[in-house]
C-alpha cells in the first residue's frame, strides 16, 4: 500500500484539527504536538545543547553514559484512530478499484497526513473476529506498519460496525482524540443507527467516510442475473427490471437516513464512490470539520 505523490501533493496544505480546542496563553488554535509537559512518555531523543536540563533522563545515562532527553506526549496533541470496515461487502468492485481498495487507500493518505503535521495515528482493521491492530503512535517505521497492514486487508466476514467502533473506545485516551470511520455502512442491525449515535457520544468526535460502488446507486443491471451476498449464502435470481424501483427506493431511503441521522449525531459525515478522485473525497471530506462548533478549554 502507498500514497500516491498526486494525493500527496493535493492533501499537504489541509489540516486536522480535534473538535476540542485546548488553549493556553502559548498555544493557537491548533490542536497540535507539544513535549515535555505531559505525564504520558513517548520516546527518548539525544540531547542538543540548549535542551532543558530537567529534561535529561539521568538514568539512561548512566547505563549508556549518553544524554538522552524524555519526550512527553502532550495532552493537546491530536490522536486519530482509523476505523477500515474490511468486512465481505467492502470487496464489491464494478470496475478496477473495490470499496475496500478506496478505504484503504483515503486511511492511508489520512495516516500520512496525521504524520506529517507532527501528531499520531492508529489503526483498527477488519470486521468481526477478523480484526488488526496497529497502535496509536508516529514515526515514518510506524506509518510503514501501518501501510503494510492496509495492505495485508482481505474482505471476510459480516459487518459489525459497533464492535469495531468499540475496539477506539480503548484508544480513546484523551479529549483530542479524532476516530475516523472508512465503511459502506452496510450494517443488517436494525439498531445501528441508534448504537451509533451512543459510538459517537462515546468517543467525542466520530468522522465517518461512508465508500460506496456506483452500480450500488444506480443499479446499471439489464440482464437476467443471480445476486449474490457478499457476507451469507443468499442468492437471488432475478431479472433487473422487476426489482429496479424497488432497490433504487430503498437503497435512496437508507442513504437519506444514514445523512440525516449521522448529522444530527453531530458526526462529520461525507459520501465517496469508487470512481471518483480520491483527492477530491479526501479535500470534501477533510473541510467538512469546519461546519462544525468546536468546544475551547483554557487551561488555568
Amino acid at each position: 500500500m502507498t500514497v500516491s505523490s498526486e494525493l500527496i501533493a493535493a492533501i499537504a496544505n489541509l489540516h486536522l484539527v480535534a473538535r476540542t480546542i485546548v488553549s493556553s496563553g502559548t498555544m493557537g488554535i491548533h490542536a497540535g504536538s507539544r513535549h515535555g509537559t505531559s505525564t504520558e512518555f513517548l520516546e527518548h531523543r539525544a540531547y542538543f545543547p540548549g535542551d532543558e536540563i530537567k529534561h535529561i533522563d539521568w538514568r539512561a545515562y548512566a547505563k549508556t553514559q549518553r544524554l538522552h532527553i524524555k519526550r512527553y506526549e502532550d495532552e493537546t496533541s491530536l490522536r486519530v484512530i482509523l476505523l477500515v470496515d474490511a468486512s465481505g461487502s467492502m470487496g464489491f468492485a464494478s470496475d478496477k478499484i473495490s470499496k475496500l481498495g478506496r478505504a484503504s487507500e483515503l486511511a492511508a493518505a489520512i495516516a500520512y497526513l496525521t504524520l506529517a503535521q507532527g501528531d499520531s495515528v492508529g489503526l483498527i482493521a477488519g470486521q468481526g473476529t477478523n480484526i488488526s491492530n496497529v497502535p496509536v503512535a508516529r514515526g515514518v517505521t510506524h506509518l510503514q506498519t501501518l501501510l503494510a497492514c492496509l495492505a495485508s486487508l482481505e474482505p471476510t466476514g459480516k459487518t459489525d460496525l459497533i464492535q469495531l467502533g468499540q475496539r477506539a473506545l480503548d484508544l480513546s485516551r484523551n479529549k483530542n482524540t479524532v476516530t475516523i470511520m472508512l465503511s459502506d455502512l452496510f450494517d443488517p442491525n436494525p439498531s445501528v443507527f441508534d448504537e451509533l449515535r451512543l459510538l459517537a457520544n462515546k468517543l467525542g468526535d466520530l468522522r465517518i467516510l461512508q465508500i460506496l460502488d456506483p452500480a450500488e446507486i444506480t443499479f446499471p443491471f439489464e440482464q437476467p442475473s443471480t445476486f449474490l451476498s457478499m457476507e451469507s449464502d443468499q442468492k437471488l435470481f432475478s431479472h433487473p427490471r422487476t426489482i429496479k424501483a424497488a432497490y433504487l427506493k430503498a437503497m435512496h431511503t437508507f442513504l437519506d437516513k444514514t445523512q440525516r441521522v449521522l448529522h444530527g449525531a453531530g458526526v462529520i459525515f461525507s459520501r465517496t464512490e469508487t470512481h471518483e478522485d480520491p483527492r477530491h473525497a479526501l479535500q470534501r471530506f477533510i473541510s467538512h470539520q469546519a461546519s462544525l462548533p468546536r468546544r475551547v478549554i483554557r487551561n488555568a
